[in-house]
């Protein structure tokens, strides 16, 4: 639906000459086969009864798989990608097919992972020993709150070190590491809490206008902490997927506004992002404040040029960002040419290191290897140690294990997941603590980034969402304990 949106929309902006020239005629049938083995495992949830949003498959494939590489797909087939780099790939018509196939063999090997029996049986021995206690509405409500007020000097704190947003750098990075970095994740916790206390209510009462309020000041906040199109997005997202836990059924209507709201809020978000980063023109590091200013000057900007414009530079640019085939086409182009050099920067064995060494505290190794050396990756493989190009956990299996680690690394990750999701949610009934363990490390899995960040990543999230969760527990005890 949000798809059809986007074609409708960009017709009606008055363009005068679509640029669809079919300049890859060759991965035409690759791109078809991408998306029919993406939205396999969809069909077949749907087909058992067991399809929902926030499931692992579907929601890997709908916020990451499906667009990325099925719709970048098109944009590569039509000539709408024109980054520098697709002349780094080598031999186009063979390398770019066989990234697809990599692709399709990646997630394939995640679904089949996932769907074996063995990973919902261990996961179901593991919620019997979990917690059957739940938070009520009134503890979650005014818990949250505080946690998100919080959350907010947290993410300042990071912000005005470098450590998130669109700088790298001069980043400072002490002895605490990125603690900083996770500890504003406490801005996500408490949102998604406050939308499972907002939808568990009937009716509209004062507490629910409270919390509207409170998460359009977070939207806003992290739209401009971020300085990109996932800001928005992720906010969005985190509605969505609070709304399908505790409502659990949805209405052909509900998916409509739903498709709607994601659409607007990517494009809005596209378009703010590509702003910003002209405005702030660098990746150095700035004071929070600085930022912020920055921030509030790319709104004025966006408000002084023509909505019609908008609109059509939006499209542009969503058909571009979209595509990140040809970014993964360079490391299966050169990553044999390049292995000998990885250790010059690095990257030697980066899945070995950053899944085992991301467990240490850096306070207790002061000089431990920096963890997603992104900037490293950059500089070898597209000549820019700049921000931001994708990986992908293909790219990175393929890189450190050979053509043989995609299989195998994608099938341990979705058995990883099956385990978790039947620890937490599959078969059971709602409950806000394992519904905010469970989404909230799905949210933040990145499969655009290093695989090995993968399972740190998740495990140190998952730690700080049980300590918030234990400490609005705790602080409404004592609260009750003054009352009586």
């Amino acid at each position: 639906m949000a798809i059809s949106v986007v074609g409708l929309l960009y017709l009606f902006v008055g363009i005068d000459s679509l640029p669809f020239q079919v300049e890859r005629p060759y991965l035409i049938p690759w791109v078809i086969a991408t998306g029919l083995v993406i939205v396999a495992p969809t069909a077949y949830l749907k087909w058992k009864g067991q399809f929902s949003f926030v499931h692992p498959l579907v929601y890997s494939g709908a916020t990451y798989f499906f667009p990325m590489f099925f719709v970048g797909g098109w944009s590569l087939v039509f000539g709408l990608s024109n980054y520098y780099y697709l002349t780094f790939v080598k031999d186009p018509e063979v390398d770019f097919p066989l990234t697809f196939l990599y692709i399709i063999i990646g997630f394939a090997s995640l679904s089949v992972g996932f769907l074996i029996p063995p990973g919902r049986k261990i996961g179901e021995r593991i919620a019997k020993w979990l917690p059957s206690k739940d938070l009520s509405s009134r503890e979650i409500f005014y818990g949250s709150l505080i946690f998100l007020f919080l959350g907010f000097y947290a993410t300042l704190v990071a912000l005005d070190l470098g450590q998130i947003g669109y700088q790298t750098v001069g980043a400072v990075i002490g002895a605490l590491g990125s603690l900083n970095v996770y500890l504003a994740v406490i801005v996500q916790i408490s949102s998604f809490l406050l939308w499972i206390v907002f939808f568990r209510q009937e009716g509209w009462s004062v507490s629910k206008s409270v919390i509207f309020v409170a998460q359009i000041i977070s939207a806003v906040f992290m739209l401009i902490v971020v300085g990109g199109k996932s800001g928005l997005i992720h906010s969005f997202i985190y509605l969505v997927a609070a709304y399908l836990l505790v409502k659990r059924q949805v209405f052909f209507r509900n998916w409509v506004w739903l498709g709607f709201g994601l659409t607007v809020a990517l494009i809005f978000g596209t378009l703010y992002g590509t702003t910003f980063r002209s405005v702030k023109g660098d990746i150095d590091r700035i004071s929070a404040e600085s930022y912020v200013n920055l921030s509030l000057d790319t709104l004025f900007r966006m408000g002084e040029k023509n909505p019609t414009d908008e609109i059509s530079d939006g499209f542009y640019l969503l058909a571009e960002r979209f595509e990140i085939v040809s970014s993964l086409a360079v490391v299966v182009s050169n990553h044999e040419d390049l292995r000998q050099y990885e250790a010059d920067y690095g990257l030697y064995n980066n899945i070995w290191e950053y899944t085992w060494t991301g467990f240490i505290p850096r306070f207790l190794w002061k000089d431990k290897p920096k963890i997603g050396d992104n900037s490293a990756y950059n500089e070898l493989y597209f000549g820019y140690a700049g921000y931001g190009y994708a990986i992908t956990s293909m790219g990175d299996l393929l890189r450190n294990f050979g053509p043989i680690g995609v299989p195998v690394g994608m099938f341990l990750l979705g058995f990883v997941f099956r385990t978790f999701y039947a620890a937490l949610i599959e078969g059971q009934p709602f409950s806000a603590w394992r519904s905010t363990v469970y989404f909230l490390v799905l949210a933040k899995v990145s499969y655009e980034g290093f695989y090995g960040e993968i399972l740190p990543t998740s495990i140190r999230i998952a730690a700080i969402v049980v300590v918030q969760l234990l400490t609005i527990k705790l602080l409404s005890r004592i609260l009750s304990f003054r009352r009586s």
